[in-house]
């Protein structure tokens, strides 16, 4: 299984988790919509979740980095410098825990 790091992680204004890996690769990326887990690629350069309805944010990080492992065959891992922006600090602390279990 490939392993690509995470550059950035952020809430945008509507609520929705976006999550940035290292490298673009629109052309492949796209296709994560094909595991049914209301994950998505903008070509702009981020997988997005639906915005939270009961799951929390880190629920919602785990849940793409299934459906990208699952479809795509790639782990997506948090990197040293792996930025948080507009992230509330108890939801960056899951998310931070979340990802240091999964290594």
């Amino acid at each position: 299984m490939r392993s690509i790091g995470i550059s950035r992680i952020e809430i945008d204004d509507s609520g929705r988790l976006l999550v940035y890996p290292a490298i673009q690769d629109p052309t492949y990326f796209q296709y994560v919509y094909r595991a049914g887990a209301e994950v998505y690629w903008a070509n702009t350069g981020y997988f997005y979740s639906s915005v939270p309805r009961e799951w929390s944010y880190s629920q919602w990080l785990e849940q793409i980095r299934f459906a990208v492992r699952g479809e795509l065959g790639i782990e997506l891992e948090a990197l040293q410098n792996t930025a948080y922006v507009s992230v509330p600090l108890p939801d960056e602390q899951a998310m931070r825990l979340a990802l240091a279990q999964r290594a």
